[in-house]
C-alpha cells in the first residue's frame, strides 16, 4: 500500500497498463466468454488507511452499486493468448 496522497474533489481519469497471457474463462464451454473471470479492483483509503465503500448507492434502484471493478474490458473475450502493454482507463 502507498503513502496516503491528499487529493482534490474533482473527476479522474485513471490509465494502467496490463500484460496478460494464457487466460481462459473459467467455465469450460464452447465459445464461454471471460464475463469477469478477471477481476481487477480499484480500493480507496482514508488518511488513516482505513478502506473507504467502494459502492455508490442510487436511490433510484435502492440498492448501491460497485463502482471498484474495473474488469469490463475483457467480458466480450473467449480467450486472450498474450495480451502486452494494453493500456486500460476507467472511463467507458
Amino acid at each position: 500500500m502507498s503513502d496516503f496522497i491528499e487529493v482534490l474533489a474533482v473527476n479522474y481519469t485513471f490509465l494502467f497498463d496490463i500484460q496478460l497471457k494464457d487466460v481462459y474463462p473459467s467455465v469450460k464451454r464452447h465459445n464461454a466468454r471471460l464475463g469477469t473471470d478477471i477481476d481487477i479492483r480499484l480500493k480507496f483509503f482514508d488518511k488513516n488507511k482505513k478502506e473507504l465503500s467502494d459502492g455508490m448507492y442510487f436511490e433510484y434502484a435502492k440498492k448501491e452499486l460497485d463502482n471498484s471493478f474495473k474488469g469490463f474490458s475483457f467480458q466480450i473475450f473467449t480467450k486472450l493468448k498474450n495480451l502486452v502493454g494494453a493500456e486500460l482507463s476507467d472511463e467507458p
